[in-house]
């Protein structure tokens, strides 16, 4: 089995498409009828449902039932309806395409058909006419919607599987820059989640279904590249608040506090701890602050203070390797990693205003 095929099949499994269609190809049962014996050409009749029957039995067997084949088995009961009972297969039909089909589709039909009192309407061929386009209308839009689900559903997995190599790979080189590039990874992997949900809040046939097909077939290169320059934007916000070059792309009260949070919100705290062996050093450089007193103690021997939890244990390792004031900073160094992957335009946006403000002082 080729991996094309592996593929397929998780792809199969992990969306329920054979629950699906073997449960519309189940309802398909409900549309046979008991032929009456007097009607003219009964046991040609006869022999062609029970040939259609045995095509569906068949096809429900199936571990994957296949939509277009059950469409057209649809498309057969329809064909050999007795006469007498059209009209309600018709009002049947009717009702569904109203429910399933989008109102600009609706509209366009209703323009093509005589209106309801006309003599036409009274005509059992004209009825069969009808009903079989409108199963058609409503075969097409089911396809159309149900390979979309097929599709994003591909696009989830496809971004699991990414999510899972970069949290991989962050393990395996585990440092803390790793560690920021994954955030960013995972926010740009939940901004393009809520995208694939919103893409299936509206019918695909409202627009062009075929093209919106086509889009998301090829969806996997905007999600690697989404996932990539999310992990990227993630290190470039590391940078800029390490920098201190927050306050050039915000007003200078907003741009302070957001320096601020990361790089100095605990130096009082430190300063007055009753076990601080490093008093902070008020004098540094914005944004490249002196390690909090509580990590040193944490790493500087069995006689010092413990770190509370193993949380504790990580932020402070990592936070003596980013260069930051303490563990607390550590994370929400990584908070606005994820941010940075999750609103794709904010780290672009900062960098422009960053520039901007740089052009003005050199000119």
């Amino acid at each position: 089995m080729s991996w094309q095929a592996v593929w397929n099949s998780l792809i199969e499994q992990f969306s329920g498409v054979s629950f699906v269609t073997s449960g519309y190809g189940q309802s398909l049962r409900d549309n046979f009828i008991t032929l009456n014996p007097a009607d003219p050409g009964y046991p040609q009749k006869l022999a062609e449902q029970d040939k259609i029957r045995n095509a569906l039995e068949a096809e429900i067997s199936k571990i994957e039932p296949n939509f277009t084949q059950l469409f057209a088995i649809e498309i057969k009961l329809a064909e050999i309806l007795p006469d007498e009972h059209v009209t309600a297969r018709f009002w049947a039909v009717e009702d569904r395409f109203r429910r399933i089909v989008p109102t600009s589709s609706q509209t366009s039909y209703m323009a093509s058909i005589p209106s309801k009192g006309e003599r036409q309407w009274k005509d059992t061929r004209f009825l069969r006419q009808q009903t079989l386009a409108l199963l058609e209308v409503i075969h097409s839009d089911i396809l159309i919607n149900f390979y979309r689900e097929k599709s994003i559903n591909r696009l989830k997995l496809f971004l699991f599987i990414i999510v899972l190599i970069a949290a991989a790979t962050a393990y395996t080189i585990n440092s803390a820059l790793s560690l920021l590039f994954v955030c960013g990874v995972l926010g740009a992997a939940t901004s393009v989640m809520q995208r694939l949900q919103t893409a299936v809040a509206n019918d695909a046939m409202t627009q062009d279904g075929l093209f919106e097909l086509i889009g998301l077939r090829l969806g996997w290169i905007g999600i690697s590249l989404s996932a990539l320059w999310g992990g990227i934007f993630a290190l470039l916000m590391y940078c800029i608040v390490m920098a201190g070059a927050l306050e050039l792309a915000a007003p200078a009260r907003a741009g302070e506090k957001a320096t601020q949070s990361i790089v100095s919100a605990n130096l009082d705290q430190q300063a007055n701890a009753p076990d601080a062996v490093v008093p902070p050093d008020r004098n540094a450089p914005s944004g490249r602050p002196n390690m909090s007193a509580t990590c040193m103690v944490a790493q500087n021997g069995k006689d010092e203070k413990p770190v509370a939890n193993a949380l504790d244990t990580l932020g402070c390792r990592h936070s003596v390797a980013l260069g930051l004031n303490s563990g607390a900073d550590f994370f929400k160094i990584l908070l606005l990693a994820f941010i940075a992957g999750f609103a794709e335009r904010l780290v672009p946006d900062i960098l422009s205003r960053i520039s901007k403000k740089y052009s003005s002082a050199l000119n």
